[in-house]
């Protein structure tokens, strides 16, 4: 909220990431966060030292990752706001509220990998794996979200089961000819 930038450092005595805001800079809303670093004299707190970070960058970066054909990556905050993702649109919103993504938050909060099998509206069946970040010294960690439609990360398995079928198939017609020819000539 209003103020984390030094509250927050101030009541942990630690390294904050805050969670990203809107600010408008020059007439123009931007998402931003800000990394809030405690000043402690003697132990006790002074002051805060910190710097605000445009989020617009790290977003076009986000957006231009291809996982496979048609999976993407995504970043969310700690408390799963939508950092950098495919669709702008979904920057700035929170994670959808659905019961079954509780999991998927207490796990970015908590710093924790994940992985969920789900359906994306625009490629179906996905998994879609969490991977933790942390930022400096700060104990917020955030997520790396890997989106990967199933058909594509299972593609190489599916050609690799046809070949050695395919190979197991041939393999069991020359034996069986083998074996056949022994049996009549007592020799191949």
């Amino acid at each position: 909220g209003a103020g984390d930038y030094y509250l927050v450092p101030r009541q942990t005595g630690k390294e904050t990431l805050i969670e990203p805001y809107p600010y408008v800079v020059a007439g123009k809303e931007l998402q931003i966060t800000s990394v809030a670093v405690p000043i402690m004299i003697g132990g006790q707190f002074v002051g805060v030292v910190g710097v605000d970070i445009a989020l617009s960058s790290l977003q076009e970066n986000i957006g231009k990752i291809r996982i496979f054909d048609t999976g993407y990556a995504s970043l969310l905050s700690n408390q799963a706001i939508y950092v950098g993702d495919r669709d702008k649109t979904n920057i700035g919103k929170s994670l959808a509220q659905e019961s079954e993504l509780a999991t998927v938050r207490t796990a970015i909060q908590a710093g924790q990998r994940h992985e969920l099998i789900t359906h994306d509206d625009r490629l179906g069946e996905v998994t879609r794996l969490y991977v933790p970040v942390k930022a400096g010294a700060t104990p917020m960690p955030w997520s790396f979200v890997a989106t990967i439609p199933t058909s594509e990360m299972l593609a190489e398995v599916h050609r690799l089961r046809f070949w050695a079928l395919s190979l197991a198939r041939c393999w069991r017609k020359t034996c069986a000819a083998r074996c056949c020819c022994r049996a009549v000539t007592g020799a191949c």
